[in-house]
């Protein structure tokens, strides 16, 4: 935390000079609890309270009741880590910096609702249900407990896809157990419902109620929504409690031919509930339009504490009093999705209770209160609405520029990365040329959106050629698109087409900018080259190849903060070069240290030392880890096994490393160690152990080496003198007799 946070955290929490107990509404009255409900991926006309007949929502018709239900309530971007960024913050994603799912993290000087109440004494905790708002994303400032819980499979022994998210009911279990046993003060606890968002499987009876699973999975949601409230009225807290209801974003629906969201900024996707509970406050509807960036003054001025200065919102108490219902209100909207991952024009817009204006390289004008669907473009350079709402856009976009937080990458591993990947978020994707990008307009590029989501389940399935197929298909539509230019040579590379693959990165570098995954690929194709060259004896080509690959590593490094899977290959090519004390330096640095790729790096070390239990160790102390390896270890320690005559167990670590990764199958090396590991397991054809005279050796303790050098399992024992004295080993009978007390003693 900064020291500048700090003495802001500091001001907030001496600013009221009554004591809490007199906060809101006068002497005696406790200080309110605060419920947060998050509603993940949830349109506002999908809601009952919100006019949708065809779905029961108890809990939120409740709160509408008696609470104020905001009918033009937006969210400013249709993203979940940036949504919830404003919402806790105060803050647009063009000033906090989070403007995208995966790639960022909320900068650690932005204030945050937690830390403000945490400031307050308030107990604090989020019950959260997907990876996309997980610890690494740093909305954990201020927060008491952060549960993610359940997110993350335990065991990944049947080798399927990750799970990314939970389920409503298990996050509200963990809810409903940290407030039976949290301190006694007043909490404020943000529960995230994710159960909306695609794929949409609600679970018995909704799935029978509901032929719509997306209404489905909203009325499941609502149901746990309910359990919570029951629980605050069983603990007496009803009416000294808080509560909020908003989405996050909307859901495209198809409409726009957007099925999901993230790229456009209709009000399919930013059209949000948002229910707001005062005890004591008179309930109303109200029908100006609000943003995320509201909710946080808004609470704050209720509570009667000062709203920090970087808070971009205002107060919605006035008007949930029913005073000012005159002043016009504008929320700011924004996308870039666009150019971050398709190479298009970013999107920003503009919103009042009646007109949308979207500034593209084509402009959008909407009057919403006679086109809802926004099926109609008004816009023209004569019209007036339109150019005084472009206007105040450009105002909106210079104030928020003020603060203008500096973008924080967020370090996400292999593993996270696939995770949000299965939740359908693309990390840290092939950024287009701002210049090519922006004189192409988004929404005459609509019918390409199904071709990458088709494109991101054949590379999520490893099936390169359909990658290869729809990455072409897409070029033809857009020659310089620069996730299809990308995956074309990522494709050509997992088909070991080296020879087109090399020359179709470089003109993705030329056309776009050098990336850190463009050039680590390079240098694993360059690796497999070396490879080949060097099974064919020819000295010269691997020499040529692998200081090529040390080139491309080299040049990754330079591309991202966190560069440990290139800064291995630099090390393990210094090791085939005979650089042992280099590469050993290069292990052992601050970038390595501690790290798996580290562990990897010295293994292969201690075996070029001739160190083997050393090497051992390493490739131990990965393996025993909670977390999944990855591929080069599998493939590394399979090496070292070969080595050590230990062909089943590398054949078993080859075969894992090839079924993640089919595309190993055009690595010359890989397949020579594979086939290695066949031959010698084939040829050994052995499968247990039979140990005869078991009393010989100290009681039989000669099995416990036996089994572990071998890595087999004992069968038959041997329990007499003639050939037919064989019975089945009992482990738990033997040790027990091993430790058989002496009755003569």
């Amino acid at each position: 935390m900064t020291r500048a946070k700090n003495i802001v955290l500091l001001i907030i929490a001496l600013a009221v000079a009554l004591p809490p107990v007199a906060m809101v509404s006068g002497c005696g009255r406790k200080t309110p609890n605060i419920l947060l409900l998050t509603l993940d991926t949830t349109r506002a006309d999908h809601l009952r309270c919100y006019g949708y007949q065809q779905i029961e929502t108890p809990a939120l018709n409740e709160l509408a009741r008696n609470g104020t239900l905001f009918e033009r309530a937006y969210s400013h971007i249709p993203l979940t880590l940036p949504a919830h960024t404003s919402i806790l913050s105060g803050t647009v994603p063009m000033s906090n910096g989070v403007i995208d799912n995966g790639g960022y993290k909320v900068p650690d000087e932005l204030i945050t609702l937690a830390e403000i109440l945490k400031g307050r004494g308030y107990s604090t905790a989020a019950f959260i249900s997907a990876k996309v708002l997980d610890t690494e994303f740093n909305l954990t400032q201020g927060f008491d407990v952060y549960n993610v819980d359940d997110i993350n499979p335990q065991t990944d022994k049947d080798e399927s896809l990750l799970v990314a998210d939970r389920k409503g009911n298990k996050t509200t279990d963990a809810a409903l157990q940290w407030l039976g046993g949290r301190p006694d003060k007043p909490w404020f606890m943000w529960v995230h419902y994710y159960d909306p968002h695609m794929q949409y499987k609600p679970p018995p009876p909704f799935d029978k109620i509901y032929a719509f699973p997306y209404d489905g999975e909203i009325a499941f949601m609502d149901s746990q929504i309910k359990r919570i409230i029951d629980r605050v009225r069983a603990d007496g807290e009803w009416d000294n409690t808080i509560i909020i209801a908003v989405g996050d974003h909307g859901e495209g629906l198809g409409e726009h031919q957007e099925r999901t969201h993230s790229n456009f900024i209709y009000d399919s996707t930013q059209h949000i509930p948002l229910i707001i509970r005062f005890p004591g406050l008179k309930p109303s509807r109200v029908a100006a339009a609000v943003g995320h960036i509201d909710i946080l003054p808004t609470l704050l001025d209720r509570l009667g504490l000062e709203i920090p200065s970087q808070v971009e919102g205002e107060s919605l108490l006035p008007l949930m009093k029913g005073e000012d219902t005159e002043t016009e209100r504008f929320v700011f909207l924004e996308c870039k999705t666009a150019l971050l991952h398709y190479g298009w024009a970013p999107l920003a817009g503009i919103v009042n209770s009646r007109y949308k204006y979207i500034k593209a390289p084509k402009p959008e004008f909407y009057d919403l209160q006679n086109d809802p669907r926004e099926l109609k473009n008004l816009y023209s350079p004569e019209n007036r609405i339109a150019s005084q709402l472009r206007a105040r856009l450009d105002q909106m976009e210079q104030e928020y520029d003020r603060l203008k937080l500096a973008a924080q990458e967020a370090e996400v591993d292999a593993r996270t990365k696939a995770q949000l990947e299965a939740l359908g978020y693309v990390v840290k994707g092939a950024t287009g040329s701002p210049s090519l990008a922006a004189g192409k307009n988004p929404k005459d590029y609509a019918d390409l959106l199904a071709h990458f989501t088709r494109m991101n389940v054949a590379l999520k399935i490893n099936d390169y050629q359909r990658v290869l197929e729809i990455a072409d298909l897409i070029l033809k539509r857009d020659p310089t698109n620069p996730t299809a230019m990308f995956r074309h040579a990522w494709a050509l590379f997992a088909l070991g087409r080296f020879d087109e693959a090399i020359p179709a990165y470089h003109e993705y570098f030329r056309v776009h900018n050098d990336t850190y995954q463009g050039w680590n690929h390079l240098g694993r194709i360059y690796v497999r080259l070396s490879q080949d060259a060097k099974i064919k004896n020819d000295d010269q080509a691997w020499r040529e190849n692998i200081l090529k690959a040390r080139d491309a590593f080299l040049k990754a490094t330079t591309l991202e903060k966190s560069h440990q899977e290139a800064s291995y290959f630099i090390g393990r090519i210094d090791l085939e070069l005979g650089r042992l004390e280099q590469a050993r330096q290069l292990f052992e640095s601050e970038e390595l240290a501690d790290t798996d790729w580290a562990a990897i790096g010295m293994a292969k070390y201690y075996q070029l030392n001739n160190r083997p239990g050393l090497a051992e160790a390493e490739y131990a102390r990965i393996e025993d880890q909670k977390e999944k390896p990855n591929l080069i270890f599998y493939q590394e320690y399979a090496q070292f096994l070969l080595g050590q005559q230990r062909g089943p167990d590398a054949l078993a670590l080859l075969e894992k490393a090839l079924k993640e990764d089919p595309s190993l199958a055009t690595d010359t090396g890989f397949l020579r160690a594979l086939n290695q590991a066949r031959a010698f397991t084939e040829m050994l054809g052995v499968t247990g152990v039979i140990l005869a005279k078991l009393d010989s050796t100290a009681k039989g303790g000669m099995v416990f080496p036996i089994a572990h050098e071998m890595r087999l399992p004992v069968l038959f024992v041997g329990t007499g003198e003639h050939l037919d004295d064989f019975a089945p080993f009992d482990p738990v009978a033997f040790v027990e007799g091993l430790f058989e007390r002496d009755e003569t003693s």
